[in-house]
């Protein structure tokens, strides 16, 4: 049932031309998502859109504490913008965020991102620890398929946070 869900939902998503698929999210591992098949690990990696990886409910239908996850690529600043749209629309609150451990920053595009702290560490590590606290993550996909997409941030994040994560396209 598991293929016959993915298929469908991605079919479907390609038909409507969606901008996002929402699932709920599993307390399984990373390693069980994969291994296992799930539907959510499956649509991190297929879907043609915006991935919502639901946990729990909102306050007053919307997040109150959104962190963005960036490092100046492009589809991290498209996360950062889609971020600050749903903190505009909702009145929550939003911390934009930067790891130094990871692959490398792209400086120059982040220099004019305002309020943008700079958390030490490895991305998934310093992530996870600055949505704590946080109703809702918000990073960009790379899009990474096959053996590529073992190192993925996004996907390990959706797989991990304690709170909703959205990963966008």
């Amino acid at each position: 049932m598991r293929g016959a869900a993915l298929a469908a939902l991605v079919g479907e998503a390609r038909a409507e031309q969606a901008t996002l698929v929402v699932v709920g999210g599993h307390r399984r591992s990373r390693a069980a998502g994969i291994l296992l098949g799930t539907v959510a690990t499956s649509l991190l990696h297929d879907a043609p859109c915006s991935v919502l990886v639901a946990r729990g409910t909102w306050p007053d239908g919307g997040p109150a504490g959104i962190v963005a996850g960036v490092d100046g690529s492009p589809t991290s600043l498209a996360a950062l913008a889609a971020a600050r749209e749903l903190a505009s629309r909702t009145g929550a609150s939003l911390r934009v965020v930067a790891a130094s451990g990871g692959k490398g920053l792209a400086d120059g595009e982040l220099a004019d991102v305002p309020g943008l702290e700079r958390l030490p560490g490895a991305p998934l590590d310093a992530l996870l620890a600055a949505a704590a606290e946080a109703d809702l993550v918000v990073v960009g996909s790379r899009g990474l398929h096959g053996v590529a997409a073992l190192g993925s941030v996004s996907e390990r994040l959706a797989h991990r946070a304690g709170c909703s994560a959205l990963v966008v396209r």
